[in-house]
């Protein structure tokens, strides 16, 4: 049985999250349009490669694109995900977050 979703699943996740609804970042655009096939990239994980379909929204306007994973767009899951960054449970939520530092100023 094909797990695909289809296009129609993919255009109504889309809308539900909102994709299209904000100006382009690029251009500040209005118009956005949805690649007629997904990307399919493959890539590399510890077990193999690995496909991840992504829809693909582009600003009619200047050509800005922003990728979408289908597969939590269509079902997503019931709890984020956190980034356990290859390390243990217990290592992972030892790691706190750093604030963002801006490079000193050059003379």
């Amino acid at each position: 049985m094909d797990k695909t979703p289809s296009d129609v699943q993919v255009l109504e996740a889309l809308r539900a999250k909102n994709v299209g609804e904000t100006p382009c970042p690029a251009c500040g655009g209005q118009a956005f349009g949805v690649a007629d096939v997904p990307l399919r990239p493959v890539v590399a994980d510890k077990e193999g490669p690995v496909v991840i379909p992504l829809a693909v929204v582009g600003c009619q306007a200047c050509g800005h694109v922003s990728l979408h994973a289908v597969g939590p767009l269509v079902q997503p899951a019931k709890e984020p995900p956190t980034p356990n960054l290859g390390l243990s449970k217990e290592e992972a939520e030892t790691v706190t977050r750093r604030p963002w530092r801006t490079p000193p100023s050059r003379p």
